[in-house]
C-alpha cells in the first residue's frame, strides 16, 4: 500500500472513570486518579513529528491523553486531517485499546491508509499482534523515530525496501509475518531536532518534581541508563540494551532557554532515565543555565549513588530546585537481587545532603520484586518514612512483556496473569513471589499508602503554628480525609 505525504501520529485516547491515562512519554503507561497533577512530554512523538516535517511531510501530532480527548472527537480530528498514513503509539496495558481506536480511526476516512505501531510493548511472536489487528502495516520495535522515516519512506516506494530495514516486523505481499534484524541503538542523539513543541498542548504537560513552578517544560539531556534492573522497561524494550547516551549540555541549554523565551515556562523537569551520570557534563548544564541568567527552577529525574555533594551543590546554584530518587525497596537483599545493586546507606546519605541543601524530594518504591516477604514490605514502608520525602510514590512492580524479570516470572511460574490491560503496576498485581501472592501485593499498596497519610498527618501537625488547626479538628479522621484527597502520585 502506497502513502502520501500527510502523516499522522498520537498518543490515541485510553480512558477508565474516576481516572486518566498517560501513556507516551511514561516509562509505565497507567491510569492515574483525577486530581493528581502530572502529564509526561511524548518526547518520541513529538522528536519523530519534526523529523518528518524536516523531510518535506506534512506531520500532524496528537496528544488525545494530555487533552482529555474521548475517542470519538479524536477519530473526527483524523478524519478531518484525512492523513495518509496513521502513526499510533501503543503500550502493552493499552494495546487492545489501541487496535480498536485505530480501527475506528481507519473506518473513518475516505480512504485505505497504512497503519504503523510503535512503542512500549515487545510481543512474544509478532505474528500475535498482526493476528490481533490484520490492519497493522508495519510494527516498530524501541526508538521509533529515524525507524518511522525509514518506513515511511519505503511506504511511499510501494513497501520496496522494507527487508531492509532493522527492527521492525511487517506483513509481506504474500501474506507473511516478516521480522527484519535488530537494529543498533541511535547513538548520536544531537543529530535529532527538537520536538514540535508548537503542535502540543504544552501547558498541560507537568511533573511536580518538589513542587515545581507553572507553568512547567520538560526536557531530555541523555537517553538510556547502564544499571541493570530487571524490571526496568524501557532500557530493556525501547532502548535494546543498557548504553547511556547525553546531549551536548550546552545544546541542552540553547533549547531551554528558547522555550522560555519562546512560551514562558516558569520551571523545567528532566526526566531522563538516569540524569546524574558524568558530573562534569552535569556541573556544565547546570553552570550553563547560571550563566546565561535563565531565571527558571529546574528538577531531575536521578539516582541516589551516583550522586556526589560538590555537583549537587553547583546545581543548587544554579537553581535546582527538586529531585526524583527511585529507591524501590527497603531491603538491601532484593536491590542486589533485582539488579539495581543500590546501597541503602548510600541513599540515606544523599538523601541527607538533598535535605540539608534545601531541596524538595520525591522517592519511589515498589513492590513485588524478587525476595519480596511482608516482612521486606514492612521495611520498605519503615525506610520511605524514616527517608521523610517531600513526596512518594508506591507502585506495583510490572513485569512489561519483553523485560528480564517478565521472562524470569514466566520460566518460574510466577507470572499469574497475561491480561495485558491489568499490567498496569497500581490496581492490580500480575505477579506472585514464594511468599505472596497477587493479593497480598495489592493489600501491600494500600498498607504503605495508609502510613504514609497518616505519616503526612503527623507531619503537618508538628508544623509551627498549627496549634489553632490541632483545636479545631478534633477528629483526626478530618486530617487523614484531607491529606488523603490532597496528596496523589506522580
Amino acid at each position: 500500500m502506497k502513502t502520501g505525504k500527510r502523516i499522522l501520529l498520537a498518543n490515541p485516547p485510553w480512558s477508565k472513570k474516576g481516572h486518566f491515562a498517560v501513556r507516551a512519554g511514561s516509562r509505565w503507561p497507567h491510569f492515574e486518579k483525577e486530581g493528581v497533577d502530572y502529564q509526561p512530554f511524548p518526547f518520541f512523538l513529538a522528536i519523530a513529528t519534526s523529523m518528518l516535517r524536516a523531510k518535506g511531510y506534512e506531520a500532524r501530532v496528537i496528544d488525545a491523553l494530555a487533552q482529555r480527548e474521548n475517542v470519538d472527537s479524536f477519530v473526527a480530528r483524523v478524519a478531518d486531517f484525512k492523513p495518509d498514513l496513521l502513526f499510533f503509539e501503543i503500550s502493552t496495558p493499552s494495546l487492545l485499546n489501541d487496535i480498536e481506536v485505530a480501527r475506528s480511526a481507519m473506518q473513518a476516512l475516505d480512504k485505505p491508509v497504512p497503519c504503523i505501531f510503535g512503542g512500549l510493548h515487545k510481543p512474544a511472536l509478532p505474528e500475535e499482534l498482526f493476528d490481533q489487528f490484520p490492519d497493522l502495516a508495519v510494527f516498530i520495535n524501541g526508538e521509533y523515530e529515524q525507524t518511522l522515516l525509514e518506513v515511511i519512506e519505503a511506504l511511499s516506494n510501494e513497501g520496496s525496501g522494507l527487508d531492509r530495514i532493522a527492527g521492525i516486523s511487517y506483513r509481506s505481499e504474500a501474506g507473511h509475518v516478516v521480522t527484519t534484524a535488530a537494529k543498533t541503538t541511535l547513538e548520536t542523539l544531537d543529530e535529532l531536532p527538537w520536538p514540535a513543541y508548537e503542535q502540543l498542548p504544552l501547558y498541560a504537560y507537568h511533573d511536580a518534581c518538589g513542587g515545581l513552578a507553572r507553568p512547567s517544560v520538560q526536557l531530555w539531556a541523555s537517553r538510556g541508563c547502564p544499571f541493570g534492573c530487571i524490571f526496568c522497561a524501557w532500557p530493556q524494550i525501547i532502548y535494546g540494551g543498557r548504553n547511556y547516551r547525553t546531549r551536548n549540555p550546552v545544546r541542552v541549554v540553547d533549547e531551554l532557554e528558547w522555550l522560555i523565551g519562546k512560551y514562558g515556562f516558569r520551571s523545567a523537569y528532566f526526566d531522563d532515565d538516569t540524569f546524574n551520570i558524568g558530573p562534569e557534563r552535569i556541573r556544565t548544564l547546570a553552570r550553563e543555565i547560571g550563566k546565561r541568567g535563565l531565571s527558571v527552577e529546574w528538577g531531575i529525574m536521578a539516582r541516589a549513588d551516583t550522586m556526589d555533594r560538590e555537583t549537587l551543590e553547583i546545581m543548587v546554584a544554579n537553581g535546582l530546585k527538586g529531585i526524583k530518587y527511585g529507591v524501590e525497596s527497603g531491603n538491601q537483599s532484593i536491590l542486589n537481587n533485582c539488579g539495581k545493586k543500590l546501597a541503602i546507606g548510600r541513599v540515606r546519605e544523599t538523601v541527607n545532603w538533598t535535605r540539608d541543601l534545601g531541596l524538595k524530594y520525591h522517592l519511589s518504591f515498589a513492590f513485588g520484586l524478587p525476595g519480596e516477604t511482608k516482612e521486606t514490605i514492612k521495611q520498605t514502608v519503615d525506610c520511605a518514612l524514616e527517608l521523610d520525602p517531600t513526596s512518594i510514590q508506591f507502585s506495583l512492580i510490572t513485569p512489561f512483556p519483553g523485560s528480564d524479570y517478565y521472562h524470569s516470572l514466566k520460566a518460574s511460574g510466577h507470572l499469574t496473569s497475561e491480561d495485558w490491560s491489568r499490567y498496569d503496576g497500581y490496581t492490580s498485581s500480575v505477579i506472585r513471589t514464594d511468599s505472596l501472592d497477587s493479593r497480598d501485593l495489592e493489600q501491600a499498596l494500600h498498607y504503605a499508602e495508609s502510613r504514609w497519610r497518616r505519616h503526612l498527618a503527623r507531619r503537618l501537625l508538628r508544623q509551627p503554628g498549627l496549634h489553632l488547626v490541632k483545636r479545631a479538628i478534633q477528629n483526626p479522621r478530618q486530617v487523614l480525609n484531607l491529606l488523603s484527597s490532597l496528596t496523589g502520585r506522580y
